[in-house]
């Protein structure tokens, strides 16, 4: 269980600071505009990718 705990406390030190910002901007329109409009293009991305039937 040691290699689990620490790879547990690996993760909650490393994307702290990306909970801090999350945390602290969260009812910031923009940034979940943005976080949706990027979603929606890298979807759209790996589709067209993977899409066999594309016309290009």
């Amino acid at each position: 269980m040691g290699f689990i705990d620490d790879v547990i406390n690996w993760f909650g030190d490393a994307f702290k600071p990306l909970f801090d910002f999350f945390y602290t901007y969260r009812s910031h329109p923009l940034l979940w505009i943005g976080i949706l409009v990027i979603g929606l293009l890298i979807s759209k991305l790996t589709y067209d990718a993977l899409n066999k039937n594309n016309s290009f």
